[in-house]
C-alpha cells in the first residue's frame, strides 16, 4: 500500500522532532500537506518551492517557528497577505519581483526577512 503525501509529511515531522525540517527538494505542495508541515515545532526549510497557492500560504502562516521560502521569486498580494500573518521568523530572501501592495503587507510583519530592495517603500 502506498503512503499519501500527507502521511509522508506526518512521518517527516514525527521523525525530526525538534530538529529543523529540510525539504529543499520539495517542488510543490498541497494545502493539506502544508497544514501538516505547519504543525512542526522546528524551523521549516521549504526552499525548493518556487510557487505556492493562497491556501498553502494561509496554512504555512499557522506555523509557529521559523520558515524559509527562499525559492519563491514573486508573490501575489493575496499570498503576501496570507504569509504576513506568520508568527515566527520568515525568510523570503529569494524574491526578485513584488508589487507595492504585496511588499506593504510583508513589511508590516517585522519577523519577515525580505531582500534589500523591498524593505522600504518605493519613492
Amino acid at each position: 500500500m502506498r503512503r499519501t503525501k500527507v502521511e509522508q509529511a506526518r512521518e517527516v515531522i514525527a521523525a525530526q522532532g525538534e530538529k529543523q525540517v529540510q525539504l529543499g527538494r520539495l517542488k510543490s505542495i498541497t494545502p493539506e500537506v502544508a497544514r501538516v508541515l505547519a504543525t512542526a515545532k522546528s524551523y521549516l526549510l521549504l526552499d525548493g518551492l518556487n510557487e505556492i497557492s493562497p491556501d498553502v500560504a494561509k496554512s504555512l502562516a499557522t506555523h509557529r517557528s521559523g520558515l524559509s521560502l527562499a525559492g519563491l521569486t514573486t508573490l501575489s498580494p493575496e499570498i503576501a497577505k496570507g504569509l504576513a500573518k506568520h508568527k515566527g521568523d520568515l525568510s523570503l530572501n529569494g524574491l526578485t519581483t513584488l508589487s507595492d501592495k504585496a511588499a506593504k503587507s510583508l513589511r508590516a510583519n517585522p519577523k519577515i526577512s525580505l531582500p534589500e530592495q523591498f524593505r522600504s517603500p518605493r519613492r
